[in-house]
């Protein structure tokens, strides 16, 4: 359910602008020039997720569709991570009014980097262990 959801948050904020700064423009919150590139393979691995999730609510998980998972954890994992590294993720001109100015630390995206690839790492001995089991 969680990947679904990523997906239409990330369709949503791109199709309806959420944010308004204090001059009434609306604005993306994720950079809008994600969507000419790297965001097609993270909602690609996105839609590969939701697709195992769906299989593993009805069928028993095996080996093979551990490996899949894999495939489709590091299509999402890695380009979000890569986008998240070149502090590209989030439009620059939202974080500007958000921020008042002030600039995102360096760390912030660290973290984030370390942060996505730790999940996704995770999630892929997870599916390795409900293979077994």
């Amino acid at each position: 359910m969680w990947h679904a959801l990523l997906i239409a948050l990330i369709v949503w904020q791109h199709t309806a602008q959420p944010y308004r700064t204090d001059g009434g423009i609306r604005l993306d919150v994720l950079d809008p020039g994600l969507w000419s590139g790297w965001i097609w393979p993270i909602l690609a691995g996105l839609v590969g997720l939701v697709t195992l999730d769906a299989i593993r609510a009805v069928r028993v998980w095996t080996r093979a569709l551990a490996v899949w998972s894999v495939c489709a954890e590091a299509a999402f994992a890695l380009p979000l991570a890569w986008v998240l590294h070149r502090q590209e993720f989030f439009n620059p001109d939202f974080l500007s009014d958000v921020n008042g100015g002030w600039q995102t630390p360096d760390s912030f995206y660290t973290v984030a980097v370390a942060g996505v690839l730790a999940v996704g790492a995770g999630e892929v001995v997870k599916r390795f262990r409900e293979a077994r089991g």
